[in-house]
């Protein structure tokens, strides 16, 4: 119904259409009920007694528009219109079950006159033997206009009154009948009537006995006559009191909204007309009223984006002088998309059950037939129910009606489920008077102190909602608190509270304060032997800091006494611990090259020993280090110039170096103290460039990186006598020497071959 902003134009449209035959405007009409003395309370969802059953037995073509209506409280009447089936446009067929949905007659043909088409049927029970069909009838009137037709049926499908007219007023259209049952041998009929008011459409009543005859004359019901009013709905509330509403035009907007009026059985209005909903921003229309008590009354219709996205039911109860009861209250929870056409039915005094189509609920290509059930407060009983099972295509304009205490029905039409287009299908539902239920969780045993540990209640129940208290011991242990359906209650659970045994109850009821069965869980909380967590074997430089162990006692106590061995010798005394807390032991690394292993033992406070947890350590030598004296450049022959390398070690005291010059051995190995200044000396007789290297390592043999200087020696300024080079003259001495030797040698060998020869 969205968008439609301008109904006048619309519903003109309509009739225009109606006329060549190619639409109907039916809606779902309920029936009144026999009073009942009910005072069950509707809390667990109805189940289905029977699985969805087909109404009609023809089904080529379309069956549309149902309308059920009790006979008995075991039997029912569902009529429908069929196109098609006599060769014509529509006729009007019916047929009757039981409350195990078998049917007690084969369908049968409601009307005599079938020219042209009918459609709109409304059906009412008469009493638990007979039943009363009304429908719009086109041309049989007059031609090219439509108008309102009845017979009376007894429950084996015996017509016991042919088709005599509603409508005494035969010009223009009548259409859109709703028929209620009065007493055994009287009804109600209300439709909307062209011209009979002073403007347009107006909504016009008549009251009949079971021979077809009218005991009043007809009467407007409708007090605002400015617009249009149409889709009239009526229910029983006496033997002489029957209350209507319909859709008329808001006077203080220019969109529609819901009236209705009470009338006695002549046709005297006993209330001023009085608006049905609350809201009148944009349209709403199809309302569908049923009886409560004979004072009281509900109407339920379809309001156009008032819950946010397109249309959805809303719901009032009224008294019989027109106040409201209730506010207005939204039928369907599932907003998205459009909900419409509702149909209603009492259930009990308190209780009733509103049904509507919705789009797109359970998938996205379908619709579907929804309820849900309200006490005369106006507080839901019951989350939504699915009606229909087969969700194939669309499922859509429900009917509903009460058989007993116990059981009511609901009828639609469903496309393409008998296979050529709609047909009408129906089910029975089953109701009780169920508490809210509880899970039952397992009795559990947890270790002292152990966090995370929860009872898993679910509670569920139809109304979705209560509260709840748990009890640890008989004492409190959590107050009351509200619950919803089938959540996940997580109770916590307490293992601070000592070694034993503990009882957790959870006491619940349901928003209409019924208490369900109290269930206990019995938990367990035991103490264990304190843990330890496993630290890992490590290994560390000797003589490096700030190195532990991180043992981690743990015990639900919380406190304890350990002591710690290092090679089998006592290294910490017994001392305390505290729950979870890291000892940090700390580690010997003075104590030599080696592999040492640290064993923990500990208790708790109730004296439990856990299991000795040992760890290897490695303290391990580290490589000498040397610092990187900066090259430098000095003048030939300076004087007293060094390399001061300086050797360090963590673990050793010292060890051994040697010193390269340009590759060449220059000092041989030799003793290295820890931290001490080499002082190697550099050779300045030569210019050059010199590399001096130094090799070294410590008492390990562990190496250390070589470390290299460079070393320039430059000549000195020109004019300046070099100093000798030490050894030079020796050097010099040594060679004349040899030479004068080599001569005087060469010299006596020459003498000697001249005097051999």
């Amino acid at each position: 119904m969205k968008g439609r902003k301008n109904i006048l134009s619309i519903f003109i449209l309509l009739v225009i259409i109606c006329l060549i035959g190619s639409i109907n405007f039916s809606q779902p009409k309920i029936s009144t009920i026999q009073e009942t003395n009910i005072t069950l309370k509707v809390e667990a969802g109805p189940n289905p007694i029977f699985s969805e059953t087909i109404a009609n037995v023809y089904t080529t073509g379309s069956q549309w528009f149902p309308c059920i209506s009790k006979l008995s409280d075991t039997t029912y009447v569902i009529v429908w219109r069929s196109d098609g089936q006599l060769g014509t446009e529509g006729e009007i067929y019916a047929r009757i079950f039981d409350n195990t949905g078998a049917s007690l007659t084969s369908e049968f043909l409601v009307n005599t006159y079938t020219t042209s088409y009918q459609d709109d049927p409304s059906v009412s029970c008469l009493n638990d033997t007979a039943f009363v069909v009304v429908w719009t009838s086109y041309g049989q009137d007059a031609a090219s206009t439509y108008g309102v037709y009845g017979a009376i049926f007894d429950n084996t499908g015996t017509k016991l009154v042919s088709d005599f007219p509603i409508n005494n007023v035969t010009a223009s259209n009548q259409m859109f009948p709703s028929v209620c049952r009065l007493t055994d041998t009287t009804f109600a009929v209300v439709f909307a009537g062209y011209g009979q008011d002073a403007e347009s459409w107006g909504i016009i009543g008549s009251i009949f006995d079971t021979s077809g005859k009218n005991i009043t004359s007809e009467f407007i019901l409708n007090t605002n006559q400015t617009g249009f009013q149409s889709r009239p709905t009526i229910d029983r509330l006496t033997d002489t009191t029957f209350a209507v509403a319909w859709t008329g035009p808001d006077v203080a907007t220019s969109d529609y909204g819901i009236y209705a009026n009470v009338f006695d059985n002549t046709g005297t209005n006993l209330t001023n007309e009085f608006r049905v909903n609350y809201n009148t921003t944009n349209v709403q229309d199809y309302a569908c009223l049923s009886r409560l008590t004979d004072t009281t009354f509900t109407i339920s219709w379809e309001s156009d984006e008032q819950d946010g996205d397109q249309n959805g039911i809303f719901t009032k109860i009224f008294d019989t002088s027109g106040t409201n009861l209730t506010n207005e209250f939204q039928a369907n929870t599932h907003t998205a998309y459009n909900q419409y056409r509702p149909t209603i039915t009492e259930l009990t005094d308190k209780t009733f059950l509103v049904a509507w189509t919705s789009d797109m609920q359970e998938a996205s290509s379908s619709t579907g037939v929804y309820g849900r059930i309200f006490d005369d407060s106006g507080t839901n009983l019951t989350n939504e129910i699915h009606i229909n099972s087969y969700t194939s295509d669309v499922q859509g304009l429900p009917s509903a009606c009460m058989l007993n205490d116990t059981i009511f029905v609901v009828a639609w039409q469903s496309y393409y489920q008998d296979e050529d287009e709609s047909g009408i299908y129906f089910r029975g539902f089953y109701y009780e008077d169920l508490l809210p239920q509880s899970n039952s969780p397992l009795n559990a045993s947890y270790k002292a102190n152990s966090t995370g540990h929860t009872i898993d209640w679910n509670l569920t129940d139809d109304i979705g909602s209560g509260n709840y208290t748990v009890l640890k011991n008989e004492s409190t242990y959590i107050e009351w608190d509200s619950w919803d359906n089938d959540t996940n209650l997580q109770v916590p659970v307490d293992t601070n509270c000592g070694v034993g045994v503990w009882n957790y109850t959870i006491k619940f009821n349901d928003s209409n304060d019924n208490t369900g069965i109290p269930h206990t869980v019995f938990i367990t909380i035991y103490d264990e032997i304190p843990t330890s967590n496993t630290p890992s074997a490590s290994s560390y430089y000797a003589n490096s800091t700030g190195n532990t162990i991180d043992w981690v006692l743990i015990d639900y106590e919380g406190t304890g006494n350990y002591t710690v061995l290092k090679n089998e010798s006592t290294y910490i005394e017994w001392d305390s611990w505290d729950n979870d807390t890291n000892l940090q032991v700390p580690v010997d690394t003075n104590c030599g090259v080696g592999v040492w292993n640290y064993t923990i033992q500990f208790n708790d406070s109730n004296n439990n020993y856990g299991a000795p947890h040992m760890v290897w350590v490695t303290i391990m030598s580290h490589s000498p280090t040397c610092n990187s004296p900066d090259n430098a450049t000095y003048q030939k022959h300076a004087e007293n110039k060094k390399i001061e390398w300086i050797i360090t070690d963590k673990v050793d005291s010292g060890g051994w170096y040697r010193v390269f010059i340009n590759d060449q051995l220059y000092l041989n190995w030799s003793t290295w103290n820890n931290g001490t200044n080499l002082n190697i000396a550099i050779i300045t007789d030569i210019a050059g460039t010199w590399v001096y290297v130094i090799q070294y390592n410590d008492s390990y043999d562990n190496y250390g990186m070589n470390d290299t200087v460079e070393i320039i020696i430059t000549e000195l300024p020109g004019g300046i006598a070099a100093p000798p080079i030490p050894g030079f003259e020796l050097f010099t001495v040594f060679f004349v020497i040899i030479a004068i030797v080599g001569i005087s040698y060469t010299l006596k060998k020459r003498n000697s071959y001249r005097f051999n020869h």
